[in-house]
């Protein structure tokens, strides 16, 4: 819950854009969480850029059914 407090300073309807990814799992055999924030302004080409890669990564799918990650 550490870097929700950014979306504390967004406005609704403005044009900034927050993508927060948060990943819980084992690391070398403890339980640990990863996250990684991504914040700035133009969200419809953030918009464009992040549905562009994701579709490009879906059409090259060479991953095994399952969660995965690329």
């Amino acid at each position: 819950m550490g870097a929700l407090h950014i979306f504390d300073k967004l406005n609704i309807g403005s044009n900034d854009y927050l993508i927060k990814a948060e990943v819980h799992g084992e690391i070398e055999g403890k339980e640990g969480t990863i996250e990684s924030v991504l914040f700035g302004s133009n969200n419809t080409e953030i918009t464009g850029n992040v549905a562009s890669i994701l579709g490009n990564k879906l059409i090259k799918n060479n991953y095994s059914a399952g969660v995965t990650a690329f």
